[in-house]
């Protein structure tokens, strides 16, 4: 599914997105949306497989700590 999720755009994952939530964002939340997406395309952000890594360490001996931005 990430494979997958890598070809859409922006505005086709909201328009998915938007179809499944049925709340709306207040002026404020979506600005911090747009100000997380801005992020992520700067480059700035978690990698999926170091967030993947963590998640898969939780409850075992060897947990991770938590991913930070890059």
């Amino acid at each position: 599914m990430v494979a997958w999720l890598e070809t859409v755009d922006e505005e086709e994952l909201a328009a998915l997105v938007t179809d499944e939530v049925d709340f709306e964002l207040t002026p404020e939340e979506l600005a911090r949306v747009e100000e997380g997406f801005a992020q992520i395309d700067a480059g700035r952000g978690i990698p999926h497989d170091a967030m993947e890594a963590w998640a898969k360490s939780w409850g075992t001996d060897a947990e991770l700590p938590e991913p930070r931005a890059r």
